[in-house]
């Protein structure tokens, strides 16, 4: 009975924490809320020349669209956002680093 109390209450947390994910659209956003609330960033468009710092400490990030922009280079720590599954770098000004060139084949980077 304790495992079965436990595995609901472990639901009732999961759910809790999807409701409330933070979705993000400006750079103000980033810095309102804790680094494992933010879940979604959308900075398309925003006149970026770099990815902000900020980015590489969301925890949780999963959905980070940054096309449109002027971002010229992909740093390394792109790699420290682990649960990332959609990245959208289109339409900048990037070069791809060496560390990047190995992706190239991947439809969705």
């Amino acid at each position: 009975m304790m495992l079965h109390i436990s595995y609901l209450i472990g639901i009732v947390l999961l759910y809790v924490k999807v409701i409330f994910a933070i979705s993000c659209r400006d750079l103000d956003c980033l810095n309102k809320y804790a680094v494992d609330e933010i879940d979604t960033v959308d900075l398309n468009g925003k006149g970026l020349k770099k990815i902000p710092e900020k980015i590489f400490e969301l925890k949780n990030l999963r959905w980070l669209e940054l096309g449109n922009n002027e971002i010229e280079t992909i740093p390394e720590e792109i790699f420290n956002l682990i649960n990332i599954f959609m990245l959208d770098v289109s339409n900048n000004q990037i070069k791809l680093p060496l560390f990047l060139q190995k992706f190239v084949t991947y439809h969705t980077l």
